[in-house]
C-alpha cells in the first residue's frame, strides 16, 4: 500500500494538470511539513514556483534544498 504522501503527490500532479497550481502548491507544502526530505515533492514544488508563479528566487531556494537531500 502506498504511503499517504505518495497519494498526495499524485493528487498534486493531477491538480497541476488541471490548472490548479495553487492547490497543488498547498498540498506540496503539506507533504514537506511532515517529510521535509521527500525529494520528489521538493523538486515538484520548485518547478511549481518556477513555472506557474515565476517565483525564481523561491524555486532556486527549493532546488538548493533538494540538492542537500
Amino acid at each position: 500500500r502506498p504511503e499517504r504522501t505518495d497519494w498526495t503527490l499524485e493528487l498534486c500532479k493531477l491538480l497541476e494538470n488541471g490548472g490548479d497550481y495553487l492547490g497543488a502548491r498547498a498540498d506540496l507544502k503539506k507533504i514537506l511539513e511532515t517529510n521535509p526530505n521527500y525529494l520528489e515533492a521538493r523538486l515538484r514544488l520548485a518547478r511549481n514556483l518556477e513555472v506557474y508563479d515565476h517565483d525564481f528566487d523561491g524555486a532556486v531556494q527549493e532546488f538548493e534544498r533538494a540538492l542537500q537531500i
